[in-house]
């Protein structure tokens, strides 16, 4: 999968409803790319990477600071059916001058240590199901 790829696909949703390509919603600011870049370099390094309902991550995630719980996981698909996915992972960061700061080391290959070890502490080790989750990752 391109980045390309990935931006259209995680943002069909204002695509569709503004009526416009990828191009021009860059052009008018209608998306924002700082989590797409971070998901892509995450596929890159070889993580998987999930997106899960607010609702979900309620229900799975039993501790997080603030108000939300993440919603957004890189790490491995331990187990899969047909309906589910076994995920172990850690949340991916969600402030944006973060993600900024991580992405440009990553890209200048300054991150020393696991990106495991770069992010917070939010782990997930669960079954989730398929039809509930946006799985990101390079095939």
């Amino acid at each position: 999968m391109k980045y390309d790829e990935l931006v259209e696909k995680r943002h069909s949703d204002i695509l569709s409803a503004n009526n416009e390509t990828l191009e021009e919603a860059r052009k008018k600011e209608h998306i924002v790319e700082y989590e797409d870049k971070m998901i892509y370099e995450l596929m890159k390094a070889g993580y998987t990477v999930i997106e899960i309902p607010q609702w979900l991550a309620r229900k799975k995630i039993l501790c997080y600071s603030g108000s939300f719980p993440p919603t957004t996981f890189f790490g491995k698909i331990e187990k899969e059916t047909e309906k589910a996915v076994y995920f172990e992972g850690k949340a991916m960061e969600t402030d944006e001058r973060r993600i900024e700061t991580i992405l440009e080391k990553i890209i200048q290959n300054e991150v020393k240590k696991p990106l495991e070890e770069v992010f917070g502490m939010n782990q997930i080790s669960e079954w989730l199901p398929k039809s509930q989750i946006k799985i990101w990752r390079l095939e």
